[in-house]
């Protein structure tokens, strides 16, 4: 695989400067409007945004829906908060040919269900936590059936989200939509549908942190063709790292989707095709890490995934995949180098180490808290220990989940895999006491408390 073709985009760059900008001194004058088409910029029906919205708001509903056609060129906006009412489409005519601008730091769309934008380019600064916390918000309890497609968002200053969705029962759909930002791309809750969704990390000393998607409460998320993360490329804007990649932020985080371990919803997030280089140049704090993916809480599924991270100053700092006890990771048909925690894997054998000192541990609780790993190496050359696997598996969760226990030492200290209160073939409990040991237990039916060595 060639990296240097992972995100080559220039987007951030030429969002500016390939369009003409529109002087907003002349004053809004509005025209007779005919049809269900309303056009914006200097020759349309309405010079402004807000103006257009202004008038035409009253009128949309389900039997008379809009489209607001943004004409080639910057659109300023400033002022606040701009609503984009139900059954209002904002459409421009192609990203990078038209372009918004969010003036000042205050501003920003607030959206509303049964909506639509595409086909235009975003901007905006944000150098403070007092500042609009998105450009796009989703600020009301509810709402569903929003469409973003063929957007391209570029935030800079290292603050805030290009887009936040307050509440938890969203219901979005995106397609082909990049962000760049220095900062956080999406904060992410409720149901999304994502299709070529891409969200470029990079930065340039900001000292926060660098998040693609971050998930603080209920989500369930399904993702196709995403990339997500600090990628390779070119961009020469302002603001952002020299190679789109965060290249001098020695003490901040770089996570490509992360998922709190304060999120108490259970987060799902099922993610086909994830592409995410995640890289920070200089990073060498060990309060700081960089992760492809943050899994503290929740599930996160990864089908036909491709992830890598990088720290060049110091490699202990990367982790593709981090997975706390409160969070599970299962990937099937990925490519991923290196795992902090326990990870489920139907495909592909992931690694959990085990010594004396996780003596009567029990490997997995429940769906809210397992961290079921599919290979454990079992060194006991520091004395014997005992693992425990669950008399049952709560959840829901699929029959057929298969673990392998490796004795790596060759002392004669044993190793017990044992069922409190189920069996393994029958028996309470397995031992391995032969150097070099090893065992495969299967779970049996779902919710049964019977093991099988196979």
């Amino acid at each position: 695989m060639n990296r240097r073709k992972f995100m080559t985009q220039s987007a951030a760059a030429a969002v500016v400067a390939s369009a003409s900008q529109l002087s907003h001194a002349k004053p809004s004058t509005p025209s007779t409007v005919s049809g269900q088409v309303v056009t914006i910029g200097p020759d349309g029906d309405y010079l402004e945004i807000a103006d257009a919205l202004s008038a035409i708001s009253p009128l949309a509903s389900p039997s008379s829906p809009y489209i607001l056609k943004l004409l080639p060129g910057i659109h300023f906006v400033r002022g606040g908060e701009i609503v984009i009412p139900s059954w209002i489409a904002l459409a421009g005519c192609g990203q990078q040919i038209s372009t918004i601008d969010f003036e000042d730091e205050i501003t920003y769309f607030s959206v509303s269900s049964n909506s639509k934008i595409s086909d235009v380019s975003m901007t905006a600064f944000r150098s403070s936590s007092q500042a609009a916390s998105g450009m796009l918000v989703a600020k009301r309890e509810r709402v569903v059936d929003f469409y973003l497609e063929n957007v391209t968002f570029a935030l800079t200053g290292g603050y805030q989200s290009a887009i936040e969705q307050i509440w938890y029962n969203h219901v979005w759909y995106w397609d082909n939509v990049n962000i760049y930002t220095d900062s956080i791309g999406i904060i992410m809750r409720g149901y999304q549908y994502l299709r070529n969704t891409n969200v470029f990390l990079s930065g340039n000393g900001t000292g926060t942190p660098y998040y693609g998607i971050y998930v603080p409460s209920m989500c369930r998320l399904y993702a196709w063709s995403m990339r997500c993360g600090t990628g390779y490329g070119e961009t020469t804007s302002a603001g952002f790292g020299s190679d789109l990649e965060v290249d001098n932020d020695a003490d901040s985080d770089v996570v490509g989707i992360f998922v709190p371990l304060d999120n108490p919803t259970n987060p799902r997030l099922e993610l086909h095709g994830l592409e995410s280089y995640c890289r920070n140049e200089l990073a060498s704090d060990v309060s700081s890490k960089v992760n492809c993916m943050r899994i503290e809480a929740g599930i996160a599924r990864l089908f036909g995934c491709f992830t890598q991270a990088e720290t060049p100053s110091d490699w202990s700092l990367g982790e593709d995949l981090h997975v706390e006890s409160g969070g599970t990771v299962e990937v099937y048909g990925c490519r991923y180098t290196t795992v902090s925690g326990n990870l489920s894997s139907r495909n592909q054998q992931a690694i959990a180490r085990k010594t004396v000192s996780n003596d009567g541990e029990t490997l997995s609780v429940d769906a809210e808290t397992q961290h079921a790993g599919s290979m454990v190496m079992c060194d006991a050359c520091g004395g014997s220990f005992t693992l425990l696997l669950p008399s049952d598996w709560a959840g829901g969760q699929p029959p057929g989940m298969l673990w392998t226990f490796i004795k790596t030492d060759d002392t004669l200290n044993s190793v017990t895999i044992r069922v409190p209160w189920g069996t393994i073939s029958g028996k309470s409990e397995v031992v391995l006491d032969v150097p070099y040991q090893r065992v495969q237990v299967l779970h049996g039916d779902e919710n049964s408390r019977k093991w099988f060595e196979v």
